[in-house]
């Protein structure tokens, strides 16, 4: 019973995570609602500091959707990036 709860709760989550980003994307970016979003797992701090500068690298340049984004949010203290990124463990 339990690991049957846990499946349901555990694809609850990912589809929760899966409509955050699809909502930032279009409220924060303005992009049409017909756009790709990828996953991308990562092992050690170190290759997501390498990952997230690439990212950010690419998303910033002069001709991306991602150009014109705040560097931190007040509210929350929430890292804010170029383009979207929700961050989970599994």
């Amino acid at each position: 019973m339990c690991l049957a709860a846990f499946s349901v709760i555990f694809i609850a989550f990912i589809h929760i995570n899966i409509l955050r980003v699809f909502c930032e994307s279009v409220l924060r970016f303005g992009v049409p609602p017909n756009f790709a979003s990828f996953s991308i797992r990562i092992n050690g701090e170190s290759k997501e500091k390498k990952v997230r500068k690439k990212l950010y690298d690419i998303f910033s340049s002069s001709d991306s959707i991602g150009k014109n984004y705040i560097k931190r949010s007040d509210e929350n203290d929430e890292e804010i990036y170029p383009y979207v990124s929700v961050s989970f463990k599994i």
